[in-house]
């Protein structure tokens, strides 16, 4: 008689929700996907699932769903769960100092053991991003195992379809760490394919010996949260029948996998380089490139795919300057946070870094990430936040003033860094001395932290009708989940910053600035300026220039701008003047502006709105006026009034600046901010100057 063959299944289940996401979707998805799996889950005793909640969820379930922690520690006490760690705010390893990837991991783990009575031997790895130095890190961390994607074993060369069922080590400076390969064709069955489909996937996998493990692991908010998923997947029973199916079949044999390690060693040593799951890998090619990646990947036979590899995660931090500058600011504040010795005040400002590293503001994919605007606000809130309690404790005498010139996004250039006790103004004078970060201390609150819009391949694909059809993944829909949205379809060729030097032509309207179609006539907007830095113990004065061209008619004439900043100890306002020279002997008619940026609340949230020279304004607007000399800007959200004064009045244009960027229920607008120009049309004498003074001042509401 023949040996029925069998296979261990592992199902591994990963439960997370962003720093800054809205209560209100931590809630529907709790109804919609971790409360009707569990109830299902417990209703089949014999079905073992390894289950990884990020820390920011479970102290949420904890709060607001005691029952469901509760039968979850019941649950992982009978062994049916295995409790996993992770990083505890769930950031990107690799995009962290060693440091703080030991510190979050060692905070879930502690968290974990002290709830649950359960000292958790694997971990999820936040979007499956690895880098060869992680092994080490990870295993300093107690950490005995993790999950990588298939196809990042096959960059491993793993050549054969039996390869990956079972695990590997890999080892870094003495360091080992087991990685189970999940399977790549059951991770997009489940659960859009019919239960007999998943099933016939992993009996495939089963062997006479019975040594074969198939792992399945994969986003738990893919039962039911994701769209159209909780009619097929509750409605229509598919989650029953799947573990009724797996309790019946002799075939398969349910495992956790450190039960499976126990039984069993590893397969053999692999090294895989820099990867993580295929559509990561899509997702972080260059806009550019897009299209040719995926037709080589397409047009390769099934056993080369693996060999063609698209881009590493930290090209999101090439491909969005917005992701980088937080990421940087991220690194900044850890550095500073080890300055601190006090151990109470260390561990408050770590808190608050650790929840400023939470990744998923710091890229793009199928999810809105680096486009949502609460997640960016949510993360620089958390590393403002860390940073003044560092300053804090640093300058315990009072109001400070500091000014540091150093290379902030390592890009072997300097930046100004101007720290005050109410501000900082971050100042990179080889992008045209502009202002790229503008926190306000009092509300932890960066008001420059917008994104510009940036061509994506998806954007082809805008002004079709979003489809959720049952059985269809987030990483297959496609569709505009409101008309019109192509009209919107608008790329900056520059960074959304602030103090942009900018020469409109005569004849150009304010549509066209608005739409990024103008020409601009100097070259001021995004060249080097030079810079020097005077300052004393009460002010500082950051002077910035650069003697540039401006087209007047055919030619091409010699102009010097000048930009000081003016900042006061203690004060919660600054001022920038601008100086304009005439380098030529001839008279210069001059269409000069400044652009100012502001990520701020949009009009529909109440209390949020613009007053302009006493007139109510809406931020979604576009608003064109003469002789401004006062402008009100009202962030109802982070209660804070920004007033802006201008010595000369001025014209001035804002506008609202609109993303249109793909989420998982299809293509949406976002408002990113609010864009300000002042404006002056003015003629320069031969040798002649012009000056302005612009005033900032912030105010909490």
């Amino acid at each position: 008689m023949n040996q029925v063959k069998t296979v261990h299944l592992a199902i591994g289940i990963h439960n997370h929700q962003p720093v800054g996401n809205f209560s209100g979707v931590f809630e529907d998805l709790y109804q919609a996907a971790y409360d009707p799996f569990l109830k299902i889950l417990a209703r089949h005793p014999h079905i073992k699932v390894s289950m990884h909640f990020s820390g920011l969820l479970l102290q949420w379930l904890r709060e607001k769903h005691p029952n469901y922690t509760t039968k979850l520690k019941e649950m992982n006490t009978k062994g049916q769960i295995e409790l996993l760690t992770g990083g505890f705010y769930e950031p990107i390893l690799s995009a962290i100092p060693d440091r703080d990837k030991i510190g979050q991991i060692g905070k879930l783990t502690k968290y974990v053991e002290e709830y649950f009575s359960f000292s958790p031997k694997g971990m999820w790895l936040t979007e499956r991003v690895w880098e060869p130095h992680l092994a080490k890190s990870i295993s300093e961390s107690g950490v005995e195992f993790t999950f990588l994607d298939e196809c990042q074993f096959k960059t491993g060369f793993l050549t054969k379809k039996e390869d990956v069922y079972g695990y590997y080590v890999t080892e870094e400076q003495g360091s080992s760490l087991a990685l189970f390969p999940i399977h790549h064709e059951l991770r997009h069955a489940i659960p859009f394919k019919s239960v007999t489909e998943v099933l016939e996937i992993i009996k495939n996998a089963s062997s006479e010996e019975g040594n074969n493990l198939i792992a399945f692991c994969d986003d738990g908010e893919k039962f039911g949260g994701w769209p159209g998923t909780f009619k097929n997947v509750y409605e229509k029973n598919w989650l029953e029948k799947f573990f009724e199916k797996l309790e019946d079949s002799p075939m398969i044999k349910m495992t956790t996998f450190s039960e499976y390690r126990r039984k069993y060693p590893p397969k053999g040593r692999i090294y895989i380089p820099a990867t993580s799951y295929p559509e990561m890998m899509e997702w972080a090619v260059p806009t550019s490139f897009q299209k040719t990646y995926l037709h080589l990947l397409r047009s390769a036979k099934d056993e080369n795919k693996p060999l063609i590899r698209g881009g590493m995660w930290r090209n999101f931090l090439v491909k969005y300057v917005e992701a980088n500058n937080l990421h940087k600011k991220a690194l900044y504040v850890s550095a500073k946070t080890e300055k601190v010795k006090e151990l109470e005040i260390k561990t408050r400002a770590q808190e608050d870094l650790w929840k400023g590293q939470a990744n998923d503001a710091y890229w793009h994919g199928v999810f809105g990430g680096i486009y949502l605007p609460h997640l960016r606000s949510s993360v620089y809130h958390h590393l403002i936040k860390s940073e003044y309690l560092v300053d804090m404790y640093l300058h315990r005498n009072g109001p400070w003033l500091d000014v540091e010139i150093t290379d902030f996004n390592k890009d072997l250039m300097d930046e100004v860094l101007i720290n005050t006790d109410k501000l900082n103004i971050y100042l990179i004078p080889v992008q045209g001395g502009q202002i790229f970060e503008l926190d306000y201390k009092l509300k932890a609150c960066n008001f420059q932290g917008l994104i510009s819009r940036k061509e994506e391949l998806y954007h082809e694909q805008v002004g079709k009708v979003a489809s959720h059809e049952t059985g269809k993944s987030i990483h297959e829909i496609r569709g505009s989940k409101e008309r019109g949205l192509d009209k919107f379809l608008h790329y900056d060729w520059y960074p959304r910053y602030s103090l942009i030097d900018h020469f409109f032509h005569p004849d150009t309207k304010f549509s066209d600035f608005t739409d990024a179609k103008y020409g601009e006539q100097g070259d001021f907007v995004n060249q080097p300026y030079h810079f020097d830095v005077e300052r004393n113990h009460e002010q500082a004065v950051i002077k910035l220039w650069r003697d540039g061209h401006v087209w007047v008619g055919k030619d091409f004439q010699p102009i010097r701008i000048e930009k000081k900043v003016v900042i006061f100890k203690g004060q919660s306002s600054f001022q920038v003047e601008f100086h304009l020279f005439n380098g030529s002997n001839q008279n210069l008619p001059l269409w000069f502006g400044s652009e100012l940026s502001f990520q701020i609340a949009s009009s529909a949230d109440p209390g949020s709105g613009a007053l302009i020279e006493g007139k109510n304004a809406n931020f979604s607007e576009i608003v064109e006026s003469r002789e401004v000399s006062h402008l009100l800007l009202r962030d109802g959200v982070r209660k804070t009034e920004i007033s802006l004064a201008f010595s000369k009045s001025s014209g001035l244009w804002m506008f609202p600046l609109y993303t249109i960027s793909q989420s998982e229920s299809g293509f949406e607008k976002i408002f990113q901010g609010t864009i300000v120009v002042p404006n002056w049309r003015i003629t320069l004498g031969p040798k002649g100057t012009w000056k302005t003074v612009v005033s900032y001042s912030f105010k909490e509401l």
